[in-house]
Parts: structure tokens; sequence; C-alpha cells
């Protein structure tokens, strides 16, 4: 048995003598690394031992010797057309004819959409009612937000106040009250129409639904502000400054609104677990845990001093909020495995 070592990747060779052709030169394939090499076995032959045929036999070799199972999973993976289409995701929006300012707000969407679909994800995930809540919820915030927004109007005004409390007040109820409860209209839709079904979602479906339907409402939301801020590009004179709050507002806010309606959405699922009488002091808790935490942001961006740091810790809660729910989902669903737990369970991990 000759023992003989692959000169690109060092893999250990065996070849059996009794299987060699008639020949001082054998080709050898490297089963680690793929490459094929000419082994001269008869001394004063030239060419050193281990050498390659030829560097265009190599590059052949390396081209077309693919694994078609491995390459036929690499297409079924997820992670493969995530990277695909958003790569693609420009020039599909070009070839739809999308205008260039909601192509942006509607590509960075997306791209926090399937980051949160990938962080999130559980056996039995149903995808298609993910995707159809946060198209759903692209049409249908708009006309929610100007329903809920009348009667919380009155609170807007406080938000210029130079009064820390009234201005936290103004973000708190005019911002987050209104903000919270138009992303979570989708959600009380879904739970009405599943529960009329009698079927029951997961605290799971609910979670990722929040976060669907917080994606939406920035996509909504960024139109605007990004519109604006090129026009005051164009026609004002501020050079770049409508470049960076479009650039910033599109990657920011669609995680903002997400870790929040998905916190809200998180407690409006609770009564899945705790089937008591009424809802309303889960969904009451969720509401005022998403506006507060959306009212901190808004406020710490506006505070006089280290405005960014504060804005940062109010972002950090936020997420952190977001995962809390995530894992407890995950504790109950063990819970309920073991049987600690009363109620509806769905496997959602």
């Amino acid at each position: 048995m000759l023992k003989l070592f692959c000169q690109i990747c060092g893999e250990p060779l065996k070849v059996d003598e009794s299987r060699l052709p008639d020949s001082d030169r054998i080709k050898i394939r490297c089963p680690g690394c793929g490459g094929t090499f000419l082994f001269h076995l008869s001394p004063g032959t030239e060419g050193k031992a281990g050498e390659p045929d030829s560097v265009v036999g190599v590059v052949r070799d390396e081209l077309f010797s693919l694994d078609i199972p491995d390459f036929w999973k690499l297409l079924q993976s997820q992670v493969f057309w995530l990277i695909l289409i958003l790569a693609g995701m420009p020039m599909i929006l070009n070839m739809l004819n999308v205008e260039i300012v909601r192509g942006m707000t509607i590509y960075f969407s997306v791209i926090w959409f399937f980051v949160f679909i990938k962080l999130f994800q559980y056996e039995g995930s149903n995808f298609k009612l993910h995707l159809g809540v946060y198209f759903f919820s692209l049409i249908s915030l708009s006309p929610a937000f100007l329903l809920i927004h009348s009667p919380t109007s009155p609170f807007y005004s406080f938000i210029s106040s130079e009064g820390a409390v009234l201005r936290f007040l103004g973000f708190f109820a005019g911002v987050g009250i209104t903000e919270e409860l138009t992303k979570a209209v989708p959600i009380f839709l879904l739970a009405a129409f599943t529960r009329r079904k009698k079927e029951r979602l997961s605290g799971m479906d609910y979670l990722l639904c929040g976060i669907m339907s917080g994606l939406a409402f920035a996509g909504v939301e960024n139109f605007g502000y990004i519109r604006m801020a090129v026009i005051r590009d164009v026609f004002g004179g501020s050079v770049g400054d409508g470049a960076i709050t479009s650039l910033a507002r599109s990657t920011l806010t669609p995680f903002i609104h997400s870790c929040l309606s998905g916190i809200f959405a998180y407690f409006i699922g609770l009564p899945t677990f705790y089937p008591l009488k009424s809802p309303w002091p889960f969904f009451i808790s969720g509401l005022l845990v998403s506006a507060f935490l959306h009212a901190l942001y808004d406020f710490a961006v506006t505070f006089p001093v280290f405005n960014q740091i504060l804005a940062f810790l109010a972002l950090a809660l936020m997420y952190i909020g977001l995962l809390i729910c995530w894992l407890n989902l995950k504790t109950k669903f063990r819970r309920a495995r073991r049987g600690e737990m009363d109620g509806y369970i769905k496997d959602i991990i």
C-alpha cells in the first residue's frame, strides 16, 4: 500500500499497488479537496510526486466536478434564496418600475422580514400566514392610523413642549399609543377571525405576525418621510441631509417598529396559554409596555445631552424585550410538554 499526500490540502492518500496500471504515472483524485494529481512512480521521471496533471486540468476538474446532491441541497436552502433575493431586490424593483423612494422603503423592509423570519422560525412555521399579514398590513394600516390618530391627536402637540414631562407624555399618548394600536389592528383582526373559525394560533405565530405588521408600518411611514427628505435635498439646498435621513430611517425604523409590535402581539397571544374570561388585561398591558418603550426611544432622541447614547439604550431595551417574549414562549412550550401548564398549546418550537 502506497502512502501519499495531497499537494493542496495535505490529505493522506492510500493507493493499492495491486490495482495500479502498467505505467510509471498514475492519476489520482483526492477525496478531501477533489483535486486531481499525476504521480510519478519511476525514478528519473520528470516532475515531482503529487504534481498536478496540468493547470488546465485542475481548473477543469474544480469547475465541473460538482457534487450534485450537495448542490441540490444548496438550492433548497433558505439562506441561498435569502441572499439571492436581497442581492437582486433593487433590480427586481427596477424591472417592476417601482419608484426609487418607495423602492427603498420596500427593500429594507424585506431585508428585516427575512432576518426576523430566520431568527424566530420554528418547526411547523406558517410562512404563508406571516407573509399574508405583511401584505395585508401594507394596505390596511394607513386607514387604521387615520381612525386611531383622531382621538389621540391632542397629545401629539405635547412633543414640542419644553417641559420634559409633557414632552414624554406627548410621545407616549400621541405617538406610542397611536402607532402601537395601529400596528395591532391586523393582529386583532387575525385573532377574531381564527376565533370565529374555532381555531387558535400559537404564541409564536402571534409574535411573528406582530413583527410583520411592524415591518409593513415602517415601510408605509418611511415612504412619506423619505420623500420629504429627498425634496429637501433637491429644493432646499441641504445636499446630503436627505440621503442620510433616508438611509437611517430605512435601516433603523423597521427594526424598531417590529420589536415593539412583536411585544404587543405577544401579549395579544397570551390568552392562548391563559384561557381567562376576559383577555383585555393582557391587551392593555401589552399596549402600555410597547407604547412606553416607543416613547422612551422618541424622548431619548430629542434629549439635549447624550441623545444618541440614550436612544441606543432604548433600542437595546426594545430588542431585549422582544427576545424575552420569545424565550418565554419557549419556556411555556417546555412546561406544557411536561404537563406543568394547563390551557391550549401548539408545537411552536
